[in-house]
């Protein structure tokens, strides 16, 4: 049985709210109802399964979302930066996730390696359990090798119970070398996954790695983390306004590009301030675009990363609704150029697909999906994206590029395999929180 999560964001509790302990304990005691199921054989049998592994697909623990950057005076010490100086601070930024969901990692921690359940009879059974963590765009810091970082994945080994080595660099892909013991676990599932941020590069980049930032850090740290904190200085607001709470959100917001629509659809119910707090958001794009790692990314192509950048995030000087209405199309035509939309496609050409998986998994996007690609008498097809555990900003139906309702979701997706769960392959859960 092997269960796949991702996309947990779990951070310091510095920028904007934390899933609650409460989800963990909700999605253990599911794991271990359906660890129990799956001791049911196809042939009707009760047989305890050899073993259950819970895979963390990337973007857990959120290092990139955190003041703890802002608070710096050295505009040099960020991601982006020299990785042996900046990593006092992805210890302290680690230290702090650890801290604050504390009684959430406990419960994950807490299973041990084993999963004690009781049989039809009442009799207890004790199945193997593993937690196995690969990274993705939020905590690739734990995919550097440096020794540095070593005792960093120590902490976070320690606060969930991993079966990673310290010592190695937590994977990124299947292939890794670290990615040994998962890859194996996948194969005899006939799954492929990953992250997904490769397909995205605003958030991932060929040609540095992912032992290196991206475009996508930039922007959350100096343009999203601060924008609620400059606007609560520039208009005099307390930090529980209304208007500063509904701010935090727009790291919630994908895609990125969505998120001028969306600005201009919360700031609908701020009129008194809305152009005030536009003014504040247009001047920090601004200064985002002279950045000069964002500078270096500005190419003589005719549709790079920061040209999105410069026609989709300054969209917010139009205040008129039809004009943001037409101008997302373009945005969202652009998103979907630079990898948005193109999770479906980018599942049906995995090589795995067409050797040894029947299953394909990316998280990253935070939209739970199941879509089946191709299917025949012998077999089936399917791209699984395994969501997220936060809040989801979603397009209303009515009105799409300009209302927007939100809720909490939680997904997890399991596989079977050897006749487990009565000979099923696999099940999803996707619940949602309004």
């Amino acid at each position: 049985m092997l269960c796949i999560i991702s996309d947990l964001h779990l951070t310091d509790g510095t920028s904007g709210e934390t899933i609650s302990g409460d989800a963990f304990r909700i999605f253990t005691e599911s794991l271990k109802d359906r660890a129990l199921d799956a001791c049911w054989r196809a042939d009707g049998q009760f047989k305890p399964i050899d073993r259950c592994d819970l895979v963390l697909l990337g973007d857990i623990f959120d290092i990139i979302r955190s003041e703890k950057w802002l608070d710096q005076t050295d505009d040099k010490l960020r991601p982006w930066g020299n990785l042996d100086a900046i990593a006092p601070i992805v210890e302290e930024i680690t230290d702090g996730i650890i801290k604050k969901n504390s009684e959430g990692l406990a419960y994950i921690k807490n299973l041990g390696n084993v999963l004690e359940l009781s049989d039809p009879g009442g009799a207890s059974i004790k199945i193997p359990f593993q937690v196995h963590y690969l990274v993705g765009n939020h905590d690739w810091f734990y995919y550097v090798s440096n020794s540095t970082y070593s005792n960093l994945r120590k902490k976070v080994i320690d606060a969930l119970g991993l079966d990673n080595d310290p010592n190695k660099s937590f994977p990124h892909m299947l292939s890794d070398d670290s990615a040994a013991v998962v890859a194996s676990l996948f194969n005899k599932h006939r799954v492929y996954g990953q992250h997904g941020d490769i397909y995205d590069v605003f958030n991932y980049e060929k040609e540095r790695g992912r032992a290196d930032s991206s475009l996508g850090d930039c922007l959350v740290i100096e343009l999203l983390d601060c924008f609620p904190k400059r606007v609560q200085l520039q208009l005099g607001l307390s930090s529980d306004d209304a208007v500063i709470k509904a701010l935090r959100e727009i790291d919630n917001v994908r895609p990125l590009m969505s998120i001028p629509s969306w600005l201009d659809s919360r700031l609908r119910s701020f009129p008194k301030i809305e152009n005030q707090v536009k003014d504040v958001w247009n001047g920090m794009v601004d200064n985002f675009l002279e950045i000069p790692f964002v500078k270096e990314h500005d190419t003589w192509s005719p549709l790079d990363p920061v040209d999105a950048f410069k026609v989709g995030l300054k969209l917010s000087k139009t205040a008129s609704i039809t004009d943001f209405t037409r101008w997302s199309v373009i945005t969202n035509q652009l998103d979907s150029l630079f990898g948005g939309d193109n999770y479906v496609s980018n599942a049906m050409n995995e090589k795995a697909l067409a050797k040894i998986a029947d299953y394909v998994v990316y998280g990253h996007t935070h939209k739970p999906e199941t879509v089946f690609l191709t299917s025949t008498a012998d077999t089936e097809k399917i791209y699984f994206n395994s969501g997220t555990w936060r809040r989801v900003h979603a397009p209303c139906i009515k009105n799409p590029k300009a209302e927007f309702a939100n809720f909490h979701v939680m997904t997890y997706i399991i596989f079977y395999t050897d006749g487990e769960r009565k000979g099923r392959r696999y099940e999803t859960w996707n619940g949602q929180l309004g």
